[in-house]
């Protein structure tokens, strides 16, 4: 049988033992005595880095939030944006040898491109980068258009009325990139805001007379007045009427612009009125070349280039807007 060893059991001095049990205690202490000095130090720093400083409290400096809006002029200078904005104005936009807005845009501003497959000037079917404004209902929208500040996409589809714009009566066109939510919903692609002339930037009458090919007759008129009190007026007019390049395919459009208003050194308003009635004939597109066995054999197109598929394709527009 194993004999009995005696146990021992070891034990620290009172003293080291005392010191290992406060270790822990002191360290948590030393921790939270730093942590509440830090807090205590955070508004001291807020306060030097406000620089303004008002007995207990402190009064952080001025943030302003600037946004753009659809009327040129109102919002922030187009070079401090973080996308592109492209603009014309006056003498550059009405002195210009172009048939229409669509026109003018595809000629003089990046990015954008015209789709005449109605093959009626005033129906083009415009994309910028891609997003699209047309007056074909049923196309996929991407861009806003404003006039004066009030959107001028139809509530049925977003299409677009280039026929009741009235370019006679335009002072200044901006295309405003990238998908801005200070223009609307819709926006994907960017929006197109135009603004027009009154008596008091456009004094004086001016005419502008053209003719072409497909007899396309077109006269845009204008004319304004102002008064030393301040008082002004204006008013524009466009008449529009062609047989078209292809077979029955004819239109006509008229719109008339009206403006008058008061501007003083502290106050300025102005009523304005829109009018504008078209008939517009798009008819689409015709077969090209066919298969014919192992060949190509020509098509409708080939066989006479102002022939029509289907007719007529009509679009009727009427605006009143005040």
């Amino acid at each position: 049988m194993p004999a009995n060893l005696p146990r021992t059991r070891r034990t620290a001095p009172p003293g080291r033992a005392a010191l290992r049990r406060g270790a822990p205690r002191r360290s948590a202490a030393t921790a939270i005595a730093l942590a509440v000095a830090l807090l205590a130090a955070l508004p001291a720093v807020a306060q030097q880095d406000s620089g303004v400083q008002s007995g207990d409290s402190a009064t952080l400096p001025e943030v302003m939030v600037v946004a753009t809006a659809p009327l040129p002029g109102i919002g922030v200078d187009r070079d401090l944006v973080p996308y592109t904005v492209q603009t014309v104005s006056g003498d550059d936009l009405n002195g210009t040898r172009t048939g229409t807005l669509a026109e003018y845009l595809v000629r003089n501003f990046t990015g954008v491109n015209v789709n005449d497959i109605q093959g009626s000037p005033f129906q083009s079917d415009l994309t910028y980068r891609g997003f699209r404004a047309s007056p074909i209902p049923g196309a996929s929208q991407g861009l806003s258009i404003y006039l004066d500040g009030i959107r001028v996409n139809e509530p049925f589809g977003d299409v677009v009325s280039w026929d009741m714009i009235p370019e006679a009566a335009l002072e200044s066109v901006s295309l405003v990139s990238s998908a801005n939510p200070a223009y609307g919903l819709n926006t994907l692609g960017g929006a197109l805001a135009m603004t027009t002339r009154s008596g008091l930037s456009s004094p004086g009458f001016t005419a502008d007379l053209s003719y072409g090919s497909g007899n396309r007759k077109r006269a845009d008129l204008s004319g304004g007045i102002r008064s030393d009190s301040g008082w002004h007026a204006f008013a524009a007019g466009t008449l529009f009427q062609e047989q078209g390049w292809r077979d029955h395919s004819e239109g006509r459009l008229g719109n008339l612009f009206v403006k008058a208003g008061h501007a003083s050194d502290t106050t300025s308003w102005d009523v304005s009125l829109l009018h504008g009635r078209s008939t517009l004939i798009g008819n689409g597109l015709v077969p090209s070349y066919r298969a014919s066995g192992n060949a190509l054999q020509p098509g409708l197109y080939e066989s006479n280039r102002g022939a029509v598929y289907t007719y007529p394709d009509k679009t009727e527009n009427m605006v009143t807007q005040a």
